[in-house]
C-alpha cells in the first residue's frame, strides 16, 4: 500500500498546535495534517487564558473570543498590594482554540480528532511519522516534518530525547469560575503570594465581568514538599475562598485544571521534528502565562518550516533557525528568569510583602521587560528583598 505523506503533521490541536496550522496554511500551500486526541475541538477549558491587547491584534484574535476586558494587574503579599496598568483580555479558551482550528481548517488543513499520537516513526535515526490510536485501531501516517504539539506530555519530544521534564519543574493548578464574588476591582488580573494559600507557588484572581472571575492556585510540586505543605489544592484553594471577603460569597460555576513544565529546553528541533508551546516547556514560569509564549513558538517554528520545505531541507541544521529565533526573543533571558522564579517561590510571607512593594517602585520600562520576558540582571536586583 503506498504511504500517505504530509508535508507537515502538527500533533495537538491546542492553542500552539492550531496556531502552527493556521500560519502554515495562511502562509503556504503546504499539506497539513492535525492529530488530536480530544474528541471535541476547544476542549479540555483548561486555562485562564488572560493575554495582553497588543498581542491579541498581532496575530489578529477576534473580538468574538473575548471574555472580559483587563485594565490593571494587581500583585499582592500576605498584607501589601501594587498596582499597575495593563491593557488586556480574559479569553474564552474553548473558543479561542476552536478559531485557531477552524482558520487552518479553512485554509486547508485536515484534522483527525479522537487521534492519540503514541510514538515516532524512526527510519534512518530520522523520525519520518508518527503511529496514533483510533477507536482502538493503531494508525501510521508519514510527514516531511513533524510537529509535537502535545503539551506537557510531550510525547514525541521525550522520545527524541529532546525533553526530560521532572517534577522539580512541574506547575499544577486548579481554578474555579465563579459569580456572585464581591471584587474591588472589576477588571483586574491579582496575583497573590502568600505561604499559608500557595506554598510553593502563588494564586490568583482573573475578572470575567462584574463579580466574575477566574479564582484560582499552582505551586511546583517538589517546592511545596519542601515546604513541608499539607493537603490538596482543592483543598488550599478551598480555604482561600473561605477566608478571603472578596470571595467567600462566590459560586462555583466550572472547575478547570491544568499543569506545564517550565525547563530550559536547550534544543526545540531536530532531522524533520519540532516541539513547540508546552511540549518545548515555553510558559512563562513567573505568571504561568502560556498562551502569548506558546504562540510565538509557533509562529517562529511555522516560518521555520515554511523556509525549510522550500528549500527542500528539512535537516537539523536547517530547523534549528526555530531555536536561534526563540533564543533571541522570548527565550532570550531564560536561565535568568527561572532562577528569580525559584527564589521567588522560597520567600517568607514578610519578605513578600517586601518583594510586592518593591514591585510597586517599578518604572514602566522595567515592568514592560517583565512583561515581554527580558527582565534583566538589575531589574531582579530591584524586585528581591534581600537585595534591597
Amino acid at each position: 500500500m503506498k504511504k500517505e505523506v504530509y508535508d507537515i503533521i502538527v500533533c495537538g490541536a491546542g492553542p500552539a498546535g492550531a496556531e502552527f496550522a493556521r500560519y502554515v496554511t495562511e502562509n503556504s500551500k503546504y499539506s497539513v495534517l492535525v492529530l488530536d486526541r480530544t474528541d471535541k475541538i476547544g476542549y479540555p477549558a483548561k486555562s485562564t487564558a488572560g493575554t495582553t491587547k497588543e498581542f491579541l491584534d498581532e496575530f489578529k484574535i477576534p473580538k468574538s473570543v473575548y471574555v472580559s476586558k483587563l485594565n490593571s494587574a494587581v500583585i499582592q503579599g500576605p498584607n501589601e498590594t501594587s498596582t499597575h496598568p495593563y491593557d488586556g483580555y480574559v479569553l474564552d479558551f474553548a473558543k479561542f482554540k476552536k478559531f485557531l482550528v477552524n482558520e487552518a481548517i479553512k485554509n486547508g488543513a485536515k484534522i483527525i480528532i479522537k487521534a492519540d499520537v503514541t510514538k515516532p516513526i524512526i527510519e534512518n535515526n530520522k523520525i519520518t511519522g508518527v503511529e496514533y490510536t483510533k477507536n482502538g485501531k493503531i494508525y501510521s501516517t508519514y510527514g516531511r516534518i513533524i510537529v509535537d504539539a502535545t503539551g506537557p506530555s510531550a510525547v514525541l519530544a521525550k522520545e527524541l530525547g529532546l525533553v526530560k521534564f521532572t517534577s522539580n519543574e512541574h506547575l499544577v493548578g486548579i481554578e474555579y469560575e465563579m459569580n456572585n464574588l464581591k471584587l474591588e476591582q472589576q477588571d483586574a488580573m491579582i496575583f497573590k503570594f502568600d505561604r499559608n494559600l500557595a506554598p510553593g507557588g502563588y494564586s490568583w484572581i482573573f475578572s470575567t465581568g462584574k463579580n466574575k472571575a477566574r479564582v484560582g492556585i499552582c505551586w511546583v510540586s517538589e517546592f511545596f514538599k519542601a515546604e513541608r505543605g499539607k493537603g490538596s489544592q482543592i483543598e488550599h484553594l478551598n480555604h482561600w475562598i473561605k477566608t478571603d471577603n472578596r470571595l467567600k460569597s462566590g459560586k462555583i460555576l466550572e472547575t478547570h485544571g491544568g499543569d506545564a513544565f517550565y525547563e530550559l529546553v536547550k534544543q526545540k528541533s531536530t532531522d524533520n521534528f519540532l516541539a513547540i508551546g508546552d511540549s518545548a516547556s515555553c510558559i512563562h514560569p513567573t505568571t504561568g502565562e502560556g498562551i502569548r509564549p506558546g504562540l510565538y513558538s509557533s509562529m517562529f517554528a511555522a516560518k521555520t518550516a515554511i523556509e525549510a520545505l522550500d528549500r527542500k531541507d528539512t535537516s537539523a541544521s536547517q530547523l534549528k533557525k526555530y531555536d536561534k529565533k526563540w533564543n533571541e526573543t522570548i527565550g532570550k533571558n531564560r536561565k535568568l528568569i527561572l532562577f528569580a522564579t525559584k527564589k521567588l517561590y522560597e520567600l517568607s510571607n514578610k519578605q513578600y510583602d517586601k518583594f510586592v512593594a518593591n514591585t510597586g517602585k517599578l518604572d514602566s520600562e522595567t515592568v514592560k521587560r517583565f512583561m515581554n520576558y527580558q527582565t534583566t540582571l538589575k531589574d531582579a536586583l530591584k524586585l528581591y528583598p534581600f537585595f534591597s
